[in-house]
């Protein structure tokens, strides 16, 4: 694991609480596609760890990496994500997904 990788590693163990709508945890749950958790606490980390919180970000495989989540499973998640309305995701071919978070921000 290289220094760079552990210091983002590092960086996002600092964030212990996050803020997510109660519906959109059971829906996630429900559904029974636990990448897609993952997924959302990875895009929320991305966000607020932001100097400028910017909303949206860029969702990159090299992130998930840590979680052990693969990119099929990345496009699967991000899928289930827009549609139970919690993000929404703009694809350009060839390039990592650009994806907004769909519910009021504790920074907003």
């Amino acid at each position: 694991m290289g220094r760079d990788h552990e210091a983002a590693m590092n960086k996002y163990r600092k964030l212990e609480h996050l803020w997510f709508p109660k519906l959109l945890l059971l829906q996630i749950i429900k559904s029974g596609y636990m990448p897609a958790l993952t997924v959302l606490v990875v895009l929320y980390e991305t966000c607020y760890l932001d100097f400028e919180h910017q909303n949206p970000v860029t969702l990159t495989s090299e992130s998930l990496r840590p979680y052990k989540v693969s990119r099929w499973q990345k496009a699967q998640a991000l899928k289930a994500l827009e549609k139970y309305g919690a993000v929404t995701v703009e694809h350009v071919h060839g390039k990592n997904p650009l994806v907004r978070l769909n519910w009021s921000l504790p920074w907003d």
